[in-house]
């Protein structure tokens, strides 16, 4: 270590390098950062032990795992040697300055470990280290640094790097702060440690020295306490339950504090996160626990969305606000019932199909600003027609745009011929692509029109902004994660932020010199129909048939899928402008506060909310204190809890690796550009690697600049997967943890015939 990075003290409100000044000192510095109250003081680092270390001669005997007898020969020689006369100086100089900000000859202070190691998911080693407090004057302070240093290598501090396998060698920062009088003292968790519950707040005090024991409900802010009844008591217990809260935002996740409370309000001495806590998720209805439930949202949907669509749940429901789908056992073998039933539901699908984009298409052309209050009423009830019509849609093509597509695969399988299915299903005239080479055509108009100079042109403008208007309300938007299909109140359309549409166009204007889309799909088409030749002629004759109507099946239902899909995302844009109508007119009667606010309302409440109920402002508050609870929940990703375990580390990671689903072929390198708003679009450069959460039509119109796609979960594998096989991008989708892992920038190398993503640790 140079001279020049060596920092002896540092301020407690600058203490943000933890490699120097360890969690507990960087998480108080955050804390003063947001304004809490927590006591003046300053840091010794890191570098301040290691420099006692070297003086002491215990240098040469510490090592990270070493025997009793070296680690008590190391505690006598940090206690019995003099500390390093540059590094007392600084301390010395550290201890004045708080002397005069306090106005106090010799403050007393506390002086506390923050040791630079961590347990599990950075958890702090509580209680491994000596603590020293109503410390004062220099002598004192010299024998308490001492005693904390030492304290790293006592047989507790041992045990806990066993206990959690830790392997570096022991350092710490050590914390100075001015000792707060108070008239009581204590700790609170802001979740049960035995429960997990995060919605009651666990809070120990010490008045008069006797220890009193609260809890505070989040529900209501009720508060039960074991000893106690002053109500002065409670509201204390309020207050810290509040603050707890708001200490959390500022360290993220849930934490424990050390308090005090004096006629100032209430001090942090300390906080840290948690660990270890036991998932909290409980489940109302007792029937729900012999079911297998699979976890569809990452957060509550809005309760308007729950009225629209999980009013009547048959395979989805809503526990504890978030949208869970019920696992099917159904056999994977296929019937010849299935089988008809799907191709009569398919031609079911292409009848009714034409008269729900009509409804949706003329919900999206009215003049929603024109009509009446009962009008506009009705266009809301015909809007939620529209949408609902597609969700029973999108429930009824899952399985067989997935059934069939896998049965297909399953028979080609046996031909070993690993690409062929994936030529059997290229070229599909779905959405996405009619979609894409739209944008690509706006995308090339725009380049030429830069080259020549026509962009100053007026007239031009009008007729180019009219095209990209009109592909707006043709197509409505898309959805870039399951998220957003779910809830509408999490999304703007296309219609409603017209410059998502010109991001998406900037990036396919920014395309190499790769073939046109059509001529990439009339390629893929053409090669559909040469691998069906190749396939009827590998296959038996017997199972000819089978094939044929596989084929038909799987691709009719892959198209539907991509067209259900469509009309779900236009339904909802509809929905929206709508919604943006009635809310507007809301806030200005004054009915809600914001225009958000609506997504709080169930369908039937909106539908009455003009006549201005005086219960719609108090149910909005309280509905969004509900989602603020259900937010502070572990939803599990499977339901009974145990159906699968939740492991903090994923089985699909190695050191420099992960693994995922091969979704397109090819090996690549580049950089990881993660992309999580089409407002990234702009940064995207030709070549880069795609990260983004879910595979989505979203992100199809970027693969004409970006050299590979990785997506974290598998969601819509397959139609996604189609397209990056045509548009000759490896791909490998469902990579879990490649948003933790890789960051933005980092040089990484994709396989997509391997289903890997390699990278360099951090």
């Amino acid at each position: 270590m140079s001279i020049s990075n060596i920092t002896l003290i540092i301020p407690l409100q600058d203490a943000q390098r933890s490699r120097k000044t360890g969690s507990k000192a960087t998480n108080l510095s955050k804390l003063i950062a947001a304004h809490f109250a927590v006591p003046r003081g300053f840091v010794i680092s890191a570098d301040a032990y290691k420099s006692h270390l070297w003086a002491s001669g215990a240098r040469q005997i510490a090592s990270a795992q070493p025997q009793a007898e070296e680690r008590e020969a190391i505690r006598a020689s940090i206690l019995k040697h003099d500390i390093p006369d540059d590094v007392w100086q600084a301390v010395t100089q550290a201890y004045e300055r708080l002397s005069w900000q306090t106005g106090l000859s010799e403050p007393k202070v506390a002086v506390r470990s923050s040791s630079l190691e961590e347990g599990p998911n950075g958890a702090e080693l509580v209680g491994a280290y000596e603590s020293c407090i109503n410390v004062s004057g220099i002598d004192e302070l010299r024998a308490a640094i001492k005693r904390v240093w030492a304290s790293l290598w006592s047989g507790k501090a041992a045990a806990y790097r066993a206990r959690y396998s830790i392997t570096s060698e022991p350092a710490m920062a050590v914390i100075v702060q001015q000792m707060v009088e108070s008239t009581c003292t204590g700790s609170a968790f802001t979740a049960n440690q035995v429960t997990g519950d995060p919605n009651k707040i666990l809070i120990s005090s010490f008045p008069s020295g006797k220890a009193d024991h609260f809890t505070v409900d989040l529900h209501d802010m009720s508060v039960a306490h074991q000893l106690d009844p002053e109500e002065s008591s409670g509201d204390i217990a309020r207050i810290v339950a509040e603050q707890s809260i708001l200490v959390e935002e500022a360290i993220s996740g849930r934490i424990e504090i050390e308090w005090a409370w004096n006629r100032e309000g209430l001090w942090i001495l300390q906080a840290r996160r948690i660990a270890g806590l036991p998932h909290y998720f409980p489940i109302q209805n007792k029937s729900d626990e012999t079911i297998t439930w699979h976890r569809l949202s990452s957060r509550p949907v809005s309760h308007f969305m729950r009225s629209l669509l999980w009013h009547t749940p048959r395979t989805s429901r809503i526990i504890n606000g978030y949208v869970y789908r019920r696992d099917e056992s159904k056999s994977a073998a296929q019937s010849g019932k299935e089988a008809a039933a799907a191709g009569r539901l398919l031609k079911r699908w292409k009848n009714e199909a034409p008269g729900l984009r009509s409804r949706t298409a003329a919900l999206i052309a009215s003049n929603l600003s024109t009509i009446d209050q009962p009008g506009l009423s009705r266009k809301l009830t015909g809007a939620v027609t529209a949408a609902q019509n597609a969700a029973k849609w999108l429930e009824r093509s899952t399985r067989p745009s997935t059934h069939f597509p896998a049965l297909l695969r399953e028979l080609i399988d046996r031909l070993e011929d690993p690409p062929l299915y994936g030529r059997l299903i290229g070229g599909l005239r779905d959405v996405t692509f009619m979609r894409d080479a739209k944008l690509q055509e706006l995308g090339e108009r725009f380049a030429i029109a830069e080259g020549s100079g026509k962009l100053n042109d007026e007239k031009w403008w009008r007729g180019y902004k009219r095209d990209v208007e009109k592909l707006a309300r043709d197509y409505g938007y898309a959805f870039r994660d399951i998220d957003e299909s779910l809830d509408a109140a999490t999304w703007r359309s296309w219609i409603e932020d017209t410059d998502a549409v010109f991001r998406l166009i900037g990036a396919m204007a920014r395309m190499d010199k790769r073939p046109s889309l059509v001529t990439m799909h009339c390629a893929a088409e053409r090669e559909a129909e040469l691998a069906r030749e190749q396939a009827l002629k590998l296959i038996k004759s017997s199972q000819r048939a089978e094939l044929r109507r596989l084929l038909r099946l799987a691709r009719g239902w892959l198209e539907s899928r991509s067209e259900i899909e469509q009309a779900y995302t236009h339904a909802c844009a509809a929905l929206r402008l709508v919604l943006a109508e009635m809310s507007k007119r809301l806030v200005e009667a004054g009915i809600i506060a914001h225009k958000d606010d609506i997504f709080y309302l169930t369908i039937n409440e909106l539908l009455n909310a003009a006549a201005g109920s005086r219960e719609i402002a108090s149910k909005i508050a309280n509905r969004k204190h509900d989602v603020w609870l259900e937010h502070r929940l572990i939803a599990p990703k499977r339901l009974p809890a145990g159906a699968a375990a939740e492991t903090g580390r994923t089985e699909n990671q190695i050191d420099g690796e992960l693994r995922g689903l091969a979704a397109s072929p090819g090996i690549t390198s580049g950089r990881a550009r993660i992309v999580n708003r089409i407002e990234d679009a702009g940064e995207i450069e030709v070549g880069d690697i795609l990260i983004v959460k879910s595979p989505s039509p979203a992100w199809t119109p970027l693969l004409a600049v970006a050299g590979g796609l990785v997506s974290e979960q598998d969601h819509n594998l397959e139609l996604d997967a189609i397209t990056a096989r045509e548009r000759g991008i490896p791909a490998v989708f469902g990579c879990e943890g490649v948003l933790a892992v890789v960051r933005e920038g980092q040089k990484i190398t994709l396989d997509g015939s391997a289903g890997k993503v390699e990278f360099t640790p951090r």
